[in-house]
């Protein structure tokens, strides 16, 4: 993974390097979330209090300046 700014790495105080930097969270698809094990990407495709399927936006950045 290219990650040119290290705060979109360190997910550490709920992460606070992010919110203070880019006012908001990014999470890498592929990576897994910490608790389920699954990524990051079918994490966010579930309601966590109905357990039912959800939809998600995907911003692809390779093709931002």
């Amino acid at each position: 993974m290219l990650c040119r700014n290290p705060a979109l790495l360190d997910f550490s105080r709920s992460r606070a390097p992010q919110k203070a930097k880019f006012l908001g969270e990014l999470f890498p698809a592929d990576a897994p979330e910490g608790v389920t094990g699954r990524t990051f990407l079918e994490f966010f495709q579930i309601d966590k209090r109905t357990g039912n399927p959800k939809g998600i936006l995907a911003i692809d950045l390779r093709h931002f300046p």
